[in-house]
C-alpha cells in the first residue's frame, strides 16, 4: 500500500527547531506510524509563507510562536487569512502559554510543545495532531466559515463604493444637462397678449 504524501509548510526562524521537524518528518518508520509520508517545506520569514500559499497548496501549516517573539500571535492571524481552508498547528514552549491559549481559541488546529525529547517524540505527537484533523475542528470551522464570510462583505462593500464613485462622476459630468431643464421653467416671462389669453381662458 502506497502511503499519501501529507505536505506541511513550517514557518521558524530557530534553525534547531526546523532540524529537529524536518528530522521527525525525515524519520524511518513515519509512513508506517500514520499512512502518511510527510513531506515538509520550511521558510523563515511570514511574507516568505504568504508568498508560498499563493503558489501552492499545503495540507497543514506549521508555525514556530516562540520564534517570533511578541508577533507570533500576529502570525498566526496572518498566515490563517492567508490560507483559510488550511489548518494551522502551532509549535510553542508550552500549550498553556497565553499566545498558543489565545491561538487555540481561535481556531488553531493543535500545539506541539518544542521541549520534546527527541525526535521519535516529535513525530508522534506530530501524527497525533494530524490524525486529528481528519475529525474536525469546530472552532476552527467556526473561524473559517466566519473569515469567509468577512472577506464577502468586504468584497460587497468595495463592489458598492466603486458603483457609487461612477454614478457620482456621471453626474458630475454633466451638471449643465441636469439642471438646464430647471433653469428653462425658472427663466419663463409670460407676455402680456400670452396672458390675457391665459385669463380668457381661467374666466
Amino acid at each position: 500500500m502506497v502511503s499519501t504524501p501529507f505536505h506541511l509548510l513550517l514557518t521558524s526562524d530557530d534553525p534547531q527547531h526546523a532540524r529537529c521537524v524536518a528530522a521527525a518528518c525525515e524519520a524511518d518508520g513515519s509512513s508506517a506510524e500514520s499512512g502518511l509520508r510527510l513531506r515538509l517545506t520550511h521558510t523563515a520569514t511570514l511574507p516568505a509563507a504568504e508568498q508560498l500559499l499563493n503558489e501552492r497548496a499545503f495540507h497543514a501549516l506549521l508555525l514556530d510562536l516562540g520564534a517570533f517573539g511578541s508577533a507570533g500571535l500576529d502570525g498566526f492571524h496572518r498566515l490563517q487569512t492567508a490560507a483559510l481552508r488550511t489548518p494551522v498547528i502551532l509549535l510553542a514552549s508550552s500549550p498553556q502559554h497565553p499566545d498558543c491559549l489565545a491561538a487555540m481559541s481561535n481556531g488553531a488546529a493543535g500545539c506541539l510543545a518544542t521541549q520534546f525529547k527527541n525526535t521519535y517524540e516529535l513525530r508522534r505527537e506530530l501524527h497525533r495532531v494530524i490524525r486529528g484533523l481528519a475529525q474536525g475542528n469546530p472552532a476552527a470551522d467556526a473561524w473559517r466559515q466566519i473569515e469567509a464570510l468577512r472577506r464577502r462583505v468586504d468584497e460587497l462593500q468595495r463592489e458598492n463604493a466603486q458603483l457609487r464613485h461612477a454614478l457620482a462622476s456621471h453626474h458630475v459630468a454633466q451638471p449643465s444637462s441636469i439642471y438646464s431643464e430647471h433653469a428653462i421653467f425658472d427663466d419663463v416671462v409670460l407676455v402680456p397678449s400670452l396672458t390675457g389669453k391665459i385669463d380668457c381662458l381661467l374666466s
